[in-house]
């Protein structure tokens, strides 16, 4: 058998990804183009990427890994940006 065959594969990592990639898009398209409820739906895709970027993570080869922090970290990008939003909102 070959390698290929005998390696375990995850989809975990690459929905993390998927999910990184969509917050972010979803928040910066939607959400500064329209001015509207993309913020919120990023901000939530992104929270639910920064989840499955963690699990995904820890059982995973170093190729997934780094497809898994990749979507962990895209995904976080929208939810700091949005918990700052809110800060500099409540503050003001």
């Amino acid at each position: 058998m070959s390698d290929l065959a005998l390696r375990r594969s995850s989809s975990l990592p690459n929905v993390a990804l998927a999910l990184g990639i969509a917050a972010f898009v979803i928040y910066w398209g939607l959400g500064l183009a329209t001015d509207s409820w993309g913020w919120l739906v990023g901000a939530g895709l992104g929270v639910i990427a920064v989840i499955v970027g963690v699990a995904a993570r820890k059982d995973a080869d170093a190729s997934d890994r780094r497809r898994a922090t990749i979507g962990l970290v895209i995904g976080a990008i929208p939810v700091v940006w949005f918990l700052g939003y809110l800060l500099v909102d409540w503050l003001a």
